[in-house]
C-alpha cells in the first residue's frame, strides 16, 4: 500500500548491511536524501538533544549486530509471511 501511494519516496534498507557495514551504508542512505557525510553520525547515539518518538530509548543504543538473529525465534509462527519474500 505505502509503496503503491508513496514509491519514489521510500527507500529500503538492509538492516543486516547496516550492520555490518555503517559508513558505506549510512554514506549511501545520506546521498540518497541529499545530506552531506559527517563523522558524527556513526555516533548519533551519543548526541544528547531530547527525543520525543516511542523509540527514544533506542536512539540512545549504538547501531549494533545484538539483535540480527532475534527475528528467528518467532519463524516457526511467521514461515506463512516470509515465504513471498524470501531472499530480500
Amino acid at each position: 500500500f505505502w509503496r503503491s501511494c508513496y514509491r519514489a519516496n521510500i527507500i529500503d534498507i538492509s538492516y543486516e548491511r547496516l550492520v555490518k557495514n555503517k559508513s558505506r551504508e549510512i554514506v549511501k542512505l545520506l546521498s540518497l536524501i541529499g545530506l552531506s557525510w559527517a563523522p558524527e553520525v556513526l555516533d548519533i547515539h551519543k548526541n544528547r538533544r531530547v527525543v520525543k518518538t516511542a523509540s527514544f530509548r533506542q536512539v540512545r543504543q549504538p547501531i549494533n549486530i545484538h539483535s540480527l538473529e532475534e527475528w528467528k525465534q518467532y519463524e516457526p509462527h511467521i514461515r506463512h509471511l516470509l515465504k513471498p519474500i524470501k531472499g530480500i
